[in-house]
């Protein structure tokens, strides 16, 4: 799971081009979101900031460690589709409490 090609990011965007966005996904899954928006995002002022997470506990950029996500700031908002059911309670749980760390007290995440 994770933000896929991006097409609600590219909706959100286009919507508002005063802000930005991160989309963060498996490798294979950023090659695809970053040819659809190569291609086909001409709406969007900005294209967002592609990363690439592993799955696992020990990747360099990961759920399961607070440290490795983006920063949050005032108003930000962490959106997690199709992610959680994948994990067992215990880990589910620890990836929200990593979200809630990378995003501050002044953000939001939406599920």
């Amino acid at each position: 799971g994770g933000g896929g090609r991006g097409n609600l990011l590219h909706h959100i965007l286009t919507a508002n081009p005063s802000l930005t966005g991160v989309l963060i996904d498996q490798p294979k899954a950023i090659k695809l979101a970053e040819a659809a928006w190569s291609e086909d995002k001409q709406g969007a002022t900005r294209r967002p900031q592609f990363i690439t997470m592993g799955g696992g506990p020990r990747a360099a950029h990961s759920f399961f460690d607070a440290g490795t996500l983006p920063k949050g700031q005032a108003g930000d908002v962490f959106y997690m589709r199709n992610i959680l059911h994948d994990w067992p309670d215990r880990d589910a749980l620890s990836i929200l409490r990593d979200v809630r760390t990378a995003i501050g007290s002044s953000g939001a995440t939406l599920l």
